[in-house]
């Protein structure tokens, strides 16, 4: 049986699930192997299709988070989930970009010349590999690179300074990228742009992985230090409510959040808040932590024959209520 293209009919991620369509159980790809210029711009796909097919993002989040159009991840997901030869998805190996999942082989005939097409390509990323002295220039570019609206550099200025830095290199007139009309402009770009997000998260990760060496120092006493933990729980419930005219309405909700306040040295927890959704906000933390600071009421049970334990329950419900702490930290929260 052929699998339904999101091209041909309207997408839906909910259906799609029913059938058994599960990035989940796609083929894994090693990204340590991957090439520089190929591992940043495989993990963001990937990290694209998770957020679109399993947390419930939007077309335009994608593209705002991303930076992936409709068309290029709608291709991708296709690619993953096309079958090979075995009748297996190609899986997360189809993410990654220049990546052939069909039998149809590309064999070059001839270098790229004036005729190519122009832009970003396995041949400049070629390029860059044969000539050390340029790539190490091109990633000194790349670390202060910012968009001309954010006060950078004219981007012809990076050019021409490209353009002499191949010809100091010995790159020769009928040689990539100088045979190009526009010697290698879109591809110079389009590198500078993945290169610099890649560098600019490594530093990232470089400045967090220190910070929190230094900072996180175990407390010696309690309501020294409060942690915020959002846990998701993927179910299927049914909603059953009253409208505002009194009719019953039903609605179906896929995700549960559990927002939970934590006394780090007790691991006592203090205060809690549910969100229904795909994600929490930040009205959904603030409401935990005012039930972890103000006195806490036991709800009441709904369920026959059930009652609260006598022992246990909240700080807040005897004499810890309105006491603050010295630090909260939020962590993964998406506050």
């Amino acid at each position: 049986m052929e699998m339904p293209r999101m091209s041909d009919q309207r997408f839906s991620r909910s259906e799609r699930e029913r059938e058994g369509y599960d990035c989940d159980k796609w083929r894994a790809v090693d990204l340590t192997v991957l090439p520089d210029a190929l591992r940043g711009p495989t993990e963001n796909r990937i990290k694209a299709i998770r957020a679109f097919l399993k947390e419930g993002a939007s077309l335009e989040e994608i593209q705002e988070k991303y930076g992936i159009p409709r068309s290029t991840l709608y291709r991708v997901i296709d690619k993953c989930e096309a079958l090979d030869k075995s009748g297996s998805p190609a899986g997360w190996v189809a993410a990654i970009p220049y990546k052939r999942s069909g039998e149809k082989k590309y064999n070059r005939k001839a270098q790229p010349g004036s005729s190519a097409t122009q832009g970003y390509s396995g041949a400049f990323t070629h390029f860059v590999e044969q000539h050390p002295d340029v790539d190490e220039w091109l990633k000194a570019q790349a670390r202060r690179y910012r968009p001309r609206k954010s006060g950078g550099d004219y981007f012809i200025a990076i050019h021409k300074a490209f353009v002499r830095r191949c010809i100091e290199a010995g790159v020769a007139r009928h040689q990539y990228p100088l045979n190009q009309k526009t010697e290698g402009i879109s591809g110079l770009r389009r590198w500078l742009q993945d290169k610099h997000r890649e560098l600019k998260a490594e530093q990232e990760l470089k400045s967090s992985q220190a910070n929190e060496s230094v900072r996180d120092i175990d407390p010696s006493d309690i309501l020294e230090q409060v942690e915020a933990d959002g846990h998701k729980l993927d179910l299927r419930l049914v909603i059953r409510e009253r409208d505002a005219y009194g009719e019953p309405v039903e609605y179906e909700i896929l995700r549960v959040w559990l927002i939970c306040l934590i006394e780090k040295f007790s691991r006592c927890v203090l205060g809690y808040s549910l969100a229904l959704g795909h994600q929490y906000d930040q009205v959904d933390l603030l409401t935990a932590i005012y039930r972890a600071l103000s006195p806490h009421v036991r709800p009441p049970l709904n369920i026959p024959d059930t009652r609260y334990r006598d022992e246990g329950g909240f700080p807040s419900e005897s004499s810890g209520a309105w006491q603050t702490w010295s630090t909260l930290k939020l962590g993964g929260c998406r506050s």
